[in-house]
């Protein structure tokens, strides 16, 4: 039962990352094109949506395993978020020494 709760709070705490990063994504084009409020972006309502999808994860993992190995976990986001930064940065610069 503990490896399902592991495995639940590490896939919910993928899924937040992977919304944190949609929402900025959204933020940054909603800036670039200056037309509408983020709110009205159906790109930052996904991220909203997979943020609840990751804490209610979360929130599930807690009943298969102690609050002592789960809790932890959530350096999992921060560790996805370092990645998928370092990967879009990178195609970003490419991507901006490939037009200037």
């Amino acid at each position: 039962n503990y490896l399902l709760g592991i495995i639940i709070s590490i896939c919910g705490n993928v899924l937040i990352s992977i919304s944190l990063n949609i929402q900025k994504y959204a933020h940054v084009r909603q800036a670039q094109r200056g037309s509408k409020p983020y709110y009205t972006s159906t790109m930052w309502w996904c991220g909203v949506v997979l943020m609840g999808i990751g804490e209610l994860g979360n929130f599930a993992a807690y009943g298969f395993a102690p609050a002592s190995l789960i809790a932890p976990l959530g350096c999992v986001s921060v560790i996805v978020s370092e990645l998928n930064s370092l990967r879009i940065s990178s195609h970003f610069s490419l991507f901006v020494d490939a037009f200037t």
